[in-house]
């Protein structure tokens, strides 16, 4: 029997070796210390207890990154932990069978704008460090618009990609 617990991940309100489950879909790559998240994951499973998640990886939104840097220099979309950071995290907290899949999921869209509301419902935002605090002007949106016309599809849609990095491994 599970419950539903809202909690910081890097500082978990459960007990050492308490949990025989950890599950996680798109969430923990808000986390900035993989190392004190995934010691944190480590600490309050059981001996022998799972962890299975679902994060974006560092291709997620490459036309996106790539249009951004074609307006200005500033980091627009996320830098995302690749599997080799995943790995060598869970390997020094103390997981084992580790296992790693990646796959890259290409979605669809009528227009950047579409994109970038789809992507502000979802509540993601830009998490990386020493980002300007501005709002984004008509003229950089324009730009950005512009740049993405690189990637439209014949059948008019532009791509997203998201590569979809799943993990399990056993405490």
């Amino acid at each position: 029997e599970g419950h539903w617990l809202c909690g910081d991940a890097e500082d978990l309100p459960l007990a050492d070796q308490s949990q025989d489950l950890i599950f996680s879909n798109f969430a923990l790559q808000w986390c900035a210390d993989l190392p004190r998240l995934c010691g944190e994951l480590s600490r309050v499973l059981k001996p022998g207890g799972q962890l299975f998640f679902a994060v974006p990886g560092p291709e997620t939104l490459s036309e996106l990154r790539v249009a951004w840097q074609q307006v200005d220099s500033e980091v627009h979309v996320n830098r995302f932990y690749g599997v080799g950071d995943w790995r060598s995290a869970l390997e020094q907290a103390g997981f084992s069978q580790i296992q790693l899949e990646t796959d890259n999921q290409l979605q669809q869209h009528s227009s950047v704008r579409e994109l970038l509301m789809e992507l502000k419902n979802v509540g993601a935002h830009n998490n990386n460090a020493g980002k300007l605090n501005t709002v984004t002007g008509k003229q950089s949106l324009q730009a950005l618009y512009a740049a993405y016309e690189d990637y439209r599809q014949a059948d008019g849609t532009i791509p997203a990609t998201w590569e979809i990095i799943r993990v399990r491994a056993i405490r």
